[in-house]
């Protein structure tokens, strides 16, 4: 299965959306402590670039369909090549790739296959 590098694979037939309850937002911090001996604190920043956003989203109760299409999309992107993602509170389009493995949980009943999963995404 081929995909255009957009999270959620919209073009290649997921139909969930992304849960509220699992957003979150992560602010990275790129200062350098170091300690000294009279007790203060020496602090610079580690780099001059604006420190990165970590996101959390997920999906609940979603169908074996669906379920399938992330699992081949996490399968070719896996933590290592970067993927474009529209955060579904500003819309903004971010560059970004899986920080962490997902966290499936499986609550379907009987022959309903239903999974929640939620997704760490940190921008590169």
């Amino acid at each position: 299965m081929s995909f255009t590098g957009t999270f959620p694979p919209i073009d290649a037939g997921f139909t969930e959306g992304q849960d509220s309850a699992y957003y979150n937002i992560s602010l990275e911090d790129n200062t350098i402590r170091n300690a000294t001996d009279g007790g203060y604190e020496l602090t610079r920043a580690r780099n001059t670039r604006k420190p990165r956003k970590t996101f959390s989203t997920g999906f609940t109760e979603m169908n074996q369909s669906d379920f399938e299409i992330f699992t081949d999309f996490w399968n070719y992107y896996t933590g290592a090549k970067i993927f474009y993602w529209v955060n579904p509170v500003d819309f903004v389009t971010r560059s970004v790739r899986f920080s962490d493995m997902p966290k499936i949980s499986y609550v379907g009943v009987g022959g309903f296959a239903k999974y929640n999963i939620e997704v760490t995404l940190k921008e590169v």
